[in-house]
């Protein structure tokens, strides 16, 4: 953009930035582009007198943008935005570069510094450049608030809400509120009654009219959006196998990466979106399965894996919820514990075997 007219402020930080790249050198550098039409250092570009020049050399030279070379954006990109609005800028057309944390503070040696300053100054230039003006957008937002399982968990965030001003509506799978805890006698570690607090926390979800309830009621998206996730999967399975040979190879039979990734990402966040939605988080399967399932099929085609691992999934679940309920004993192991004691070990023979502390010992 030719008619651009940027400004470019490089900070000196006292003597975090100065001390180590020439700030001077870095103006002149910025200043060789074309659509710059000024480069400035100043010793603290954040305090008042330098957001005060920023905003004054705006309205004098007729700038269109500003770039700022000095700490991280994370510290001060929205002071800077703060002063192009004070300016009368769009208070998205201004752009950072990190020439302290990424210069400065990781370089012991002054040329390299003021060399990477000047790269990553010029990249913001260019950066800035193609820029547009942002507007903030307002939504009104829906205060209902959906919540699945009628547990201690659920009726707890439930009259958290409510209480807050919110409409909360229940869903409960079962026929009654309590869920696991109302399985239990007592509570650890002061052995409390478990049926005390269940009643007391049961009594005030029905008397509460911000709360509906629904007893023996399903989310039915939750299987509509589980089974979307699974066919993304599946449809990546010609391109995960492509995969196995590398990136390059990949490329060469025609896998389109970033659109792979993509989908991939997306099936992926829908899958666990849904499983912890509707079963809460479960610890190390994630992880865990996918192994279990190579070792028991004894390949890596995806073909045979995809299913394989549903299924050793599925019975690891059944099997750690079996172990959960303990019969007999009237009491319960949350399911997060168990699948834990299966998956850790996993994963640690997973670390071992990959960073092969195994044949240090």
């Amino acid at each position: 953009m030719q008619n651009s007219r940027t400004g470019v402020y490089i900070c000196n930080c006292g003597t975090n930035i100065a001390k180590l790249v020439d700030c001077e050198a870095v103006a002149r550098s910025a200043s060789e582009n074309p659509t710059v039409a000024i480069t400035k250092t100043y010793k603290y570009m954040c305090s008042n007198p330098g957001q005060e020049m920023i905003v004054q050399d705006i309205k004098e030279c007729n700038l269109d943008s500003i770039v700022v070379a000095a700490c991280s954006p994370r510290m001060h990109e929205r002071t800077f935005r703060r002063v192009l609005q004070t300016a009368g800028l769009n208070p998205y057309m201004c752009e950072m570069a990190n020439i302290r944390e990424h210069c400065s503070w990781v370089h012991q040696d002054a040329g390299s510094a003021t060399e990477k300053a000047k790269a990553l100054t010029k990249a913001a230039v260019l950066r800035v450049e193609r820029h547009e003006p942002l507007e903030r957008l307002y939504v009104d937002m829906c205060p209902s608030t959906l919540v699945i399982g009628g547990g201690i968990a659920g009726m707890t965030a439930s009259l958290e809400l409510a209480e807050a001003g919110c409409r909360v509506y229940l869903v409960e799978k079962k026929d009654r509120l309590g869920g696991n805890l109302a399985r239990t006698d007592l509570t650890a570690p002061y052995l409390d009654s478990a049926r005390d607090l269940i009643t007391e926390r049961i009594t005030r979800v029905e008397e509460n009219h911000n709360i509906e309830i629904m007893l023996d009621s399903q989310v039915r998206t939750l299987a509509l959006s589980t089974l979307a996730g699974m066919a993304l999967a599946f449809v990546m399975i010609k391109p995960l196998n492509a995969m196995l040979m590398g990136e390059t190879f990949s490329r060469t039979v025609g896998v389109n990466m970033k659109m792979t990734r993509i989908i991939l990402l997306a099936s992926a966040s829908i899958l666990a979106g849904s499983v912890t939605a509707f079963c809460g988080p479960l610890a190390f399967i994630g992880v865990a399965v996918p192994h279990v399932a190579r070792i028991i099929f004894g390949t890596n085609d995806h073909r045979t894996l995809m299913p394989g691992v549903a299924l050793c999934g599925a019975v690891i679940l059944l099997i750690s919820d079996m172990i959960s309920a303990l019969p007999g004993g009237g009491q319960i192991i949350p399911v997060n514990t168990v699948t834990s004691l299966i998956g850790i070990p996993v994963v640690l023979w997973i670390i071992i075997g990959r960073t092969g502390l195994g044949r240090k010992f």
